[in-house]
């Protein structure tokens, strides 16, 4: 009867420390994939910019953490399957006791006594290496559970370079979005949408007052693609049609100045203000002496008349461009300015 009580303890009790070295198998095991989470969750913290990586680091805490709670269940499994194991030691040990008691005065009973000591002993052995896995246990939860901590402070933190990296992206879309509206493409495409017919028309009524029917200019602003352009095209005396970087430099001087002070008439007239003074630095250098001259100066004058300006400014170092200015500042060396 004794020794099949005592195989019946040694099975529960290495059917209980199976399964102890089970929760401690699955505990070394979520010890490592902490260990890889947390390298991970150092490399997402590298890599915050990349919201994919804190995706995936966030499903596999939330996945540690249900791993955490699993094994935490099987340990209080355990744990309640240990006290369990013990009472029934305890309550069997209190009987074998009992029955050394009753069986003490029997010549047999030595050899019985001897043996349950034995026994006893060897029971008390196997609770206090229970005991002391269930202290490693509980260490290994508290290392566990301070692990999990960091885990939950590197997800905060994600969460945080997450949400700063929203805000970044959002204010990046605004800037470029800005850049777009400003840029050649945006704001600017738009102006000269508007503006490039008028342009056009004032540049053509001063080259016809001042060259007379000689060229022609207009202003493409889309491509044959529809795209966003700017293409100045001139009409030759002979009726062709060419960009203005075909023309020769003194051609290319006198339409560039119209369409110049065309936009300068245009601006005013959108200003809403009065101005009456406009100013041009040197632009005849390119010119042959002559005539040619002299009608690009003639574009100032039929400038002032169109734009209601009363004086204009210019610069230049051409006798024929000088005198045909009304009142002169002469600036020479010793003299200072003289006024003719």
């Amino acid at each position: 009867m004794i020794a099949e009580i005592t195989e019946q303890r040694k099975k529960e009790a290495e059917t209980w420390r199976a399964k102890q070295l089970e929760a401690k198998r699955a505990i070394s095991e979520a010890q490592e994939e902490i260990y890889k989470a947390e390298k991970q969750s150092a490399l997402y913290e590298k890599l915050s910019g990349q919201e994919t990586e804190l995706a995936l680091a966030k499903q596999k805490l939330e996945q540690l953490k249900k791993e955490k709670e699993s094994l935490l269940h099987q340990w209080e499994q355990l744990t309640q399957e240990r006290d369990q194991v013990l009472r029934g030691l305890d309550t069997k040990i209190h009987a074998l006791e009992g029955k050394i008691a009753t069986e003490s005065q029997d010549a047999t009973a030595k050899a019985k006594y001897e043996a349950i000591e034995a026994e006893i002993k060897s029971l008390e052995l196997a609770i206090e290496a229970a005991r002391n896995e269930i202290e490693a246990l509980k260490d290994d939860k508290r290392n566990f559970e301070g692990k999990l901590k960091h885990l939950e402070e590197a997800e905060q933190k994600a969460a945080l370079l997450s949400t700063r990296l929203k805000l970044f992206q959002g204010e990046m879309a605004e800037w470029e979005y800005l850049k777009y509206a400003c840029g050649k493409d945006g704001i600017q495409a738009l102006e000269i949408d508007a503006v490039a017919p008028a342009i056009s028309s004032v540049a053509n009524s001063l080259l016809f007052a001042t060259y007379g029917p000689g060229f022609q200019v207009r202003l493409d602003t889309l491509d044959d693609k529809s795209r966003e352009t700017l293409d100045i095209w001139v009409a030759r005396p002979d009726g062709s049609e060419c960009v203005l970087q075909d023309l020769s430099g003194g051609e290319r001087v006198w339409v560039l100045k119209a369409l110049r002070l065309a936009r300068t008439i245009i601006a005013k007239e959108k200003s809403g203000r009065d101005l009456l003074t406009c100013f041009g630095d040197e632009e005849d250098g390119a010119l042959r002496h002559g005539e040619t001259s002299l009608n690009f100066i003639g574009l100032y004058r039929e400038m002032m008349k169109v734009g209601g300006f009363n004086a204009c400014f210019y610069i230049s170092h051409k006798p024929e461009c000088i005198d045909a200015a009304d009142n002169r500042l002469v600036f020479t060396p010793g003299q200072g300015v003289i006024l003719e």
